[in-house]
């Protein structure tokens, strides 16, 4: 199966989502935008990989609470699908106030995401500085 136009907008729209998830530092909206399932992965910088949704949650409770403020600009978005599956690479330009303190970092990320019933889910984050 080739990549349709179709696909790629609701994909980039996907990621979107995920990021202004990420922003609002919601883990109600986090939890809307994943795959809720054993096969879900995640890799913060600096952490061991979570696989399964429960690990991966608990991972962004623990982001949310200590951050008062995430801002995401995405870059270099590349977009590719492949039938029920696909995957964006972009670099991640985030503005961060975390613990009192500001940052500004960038970081390239890969997101998986896969077709389920009502759009598309994140899968797979792996982000690295």
């Amino acid at each position: 199966m080739g990549q349709g136009s179709s696909d790629i907008e609701s994909v980039t729209e996907a990621n979107g989502r995920f990021y202004e998830a990420f922003s609002s530092l919601d883990i109600q909206r986090m939890a809307e935008v994943w795959e809720a399932s054993e096969r879900a992965m995640c890799v913060h910088p600096g952490w061991r990989p979570l696989a399964g949704w429960e690990p991966i949650r608990e991972s962004w409770e623990s982001i949310f609470e200590n951050a008062n403020l995430m801002h995401f600009n995405a870059t270099d978005v590349k977009v590719m699908v492949e039938g029920d599956c696909a995957w964006v690479s972009c670099l991640e330009n985030i503005i961060s106030v975390v613990e009192g303190r500001a940052n500004q970092c960038a970081v390239w990320a890969t997101n998986v995401f896969v077709r389920a019933e009502g759009g598309w889910r994140i899968v797979h984050h792996h982000a690295s500085g």
